[in-house]
Parts: C-alpha cells; structure tokens; sequence
C-alpha cells in the first residue's frame, strides 16, 4: 500500500500529480482557507481539491468530510464518475462517525460509530483536538482491514510530526516554561487550531 499526500498551492495541480499517482482511493479532509493566496473563494478551493475525483481509478473510492459545506458537491462529482463516496465527521449520517472523547483509566479514547456499533481507540492527551482526523484514518484504513480486526491500541504510539503543536518542558534561568512547538508552515486554518488548543 502506498500512501501519499497529493497537496496543492494552485488549480490543476492535483489534478496534474493525481494523474501520475492514480489512486485507487482518495481522501478529501476539508475545504479552509489553508490555501488562499491563489484563490478568490472557498468554491475554488473545493473545485481544486476536487480534481483527485477525477483520476481515482475506476470502481475506486473517495473519503469524504459530512461534516464539511462541500460533501455533497464532492459527493454528486464522486457518482457521476461511479466511484464509491465514503464519509466521516460527527455528522450522524456519517458512515464513520465521532461520537465523542472518553477518559477510562486516565487514558483518553476516541470513540466511533461504523454499521451501528461503537469502537473505541486509544490516543495520546496531547492529540486530542485531532479527533476528525482519525476518524478519517480508521475510514481509510477500514477499506484494507476490517475495523473488527483493528486494536483500540492502533494510535497509541503515534507522535505528532516535528513542529506540529509538540509539548516540551525547558528550563530557563530556573524557570520551568511549557513550549508548544508550531513552527511547521501554518495556514490560517491550522494556526486557529494551534490557538484554541493553547487556550484549553
């Protein structure tokens, strides 16, 4: 299995690397202003990201965000082209729904609804806020195993990627000082969620 991130800074861009990559499945996580400075709207950044519909190998699927404004544009797109649309969020018509976070022996759960039963999944205090996102993973990769098969213990080792909101304790001239590390390339969206985490 390959996994790649297809990213984009202007139109035709993913639809140019999705075509060299042809997935067999692709995933759309939201439509936010991260890359407004080649775009006038949110509906061009949707159409943008939109192109990947178009080189999903035949009878292949697309994951999708219920949860964002754009779902069922991505949707309608995705059955014209006879692929299988997938989706997650908190929304309750979610096929891969967040339910909520849950404390059990002071570790922290996320748990999920999928065919009406409830999965939970271990993840790290600090990762938290990143709920939707792995609701997304388990979407995905309940498409290679069955989410029965998977361990509730499936991100329980997972550490943010360097610069992305990780907690270090220094010391300075005997002061012990929190540093919360997002100096990875923010965009706005991002750095609004860097904001509300500092501020829980």
């Amino acid at each position: 299995i390959g996994v790649f991130e297809i990213g984009m800074d202007k139109k035709g861009e993913i639809d140019y690397l999705s075509k060299i990559v042809r997935p067999d499945l692709g995933l759309i996580t939201n439509i936010s202003y991260a890359h407004a400075e080649n775009f006038t709207s949110l509906k061009g950044i949707a159409e943008a990201k939109g192109e990947i519909i178009n080189n999903i190998s035949q009878g292949g699927k697309i994951i999708l965000n219920a949860d964002d404004s754009f779902f069922n544009f991505f949707k309608e797109k995705a059955l014209r082209k006879n692929l299988k649309a997938i989706s997650f969020g908190k929304n309750s018509k979610s096929d891969f729904q967040f339910l909520k976070k849950i404390k059990i022996n002071n570790k922290n759960y996320i748990e999920i609804k999928f065919d009406n039963k409830k999965y939970k999944f271990l993840i790290n205090e600090n990762m938290d806020h990143h709920e939707l996102n792995f609701t997304a993973a388990i979407a995905t990769i309940s498409n290679f195993v069955s989410i029965e098969d998977l361990s509730e213990d499936l991100f329980k080792n997972f550490v943010q990627p360097s610069g992305r909101g990780n907690f270090k304790k220094i010391k300075i001239f005997k002061k012990k000082i929190n540093l919360v590390d997002e100096s990875y390339n923010s965009n706005p969206l991002s750095l609004k969620f860097s904001i509300e985490k500092f501020n829980n």
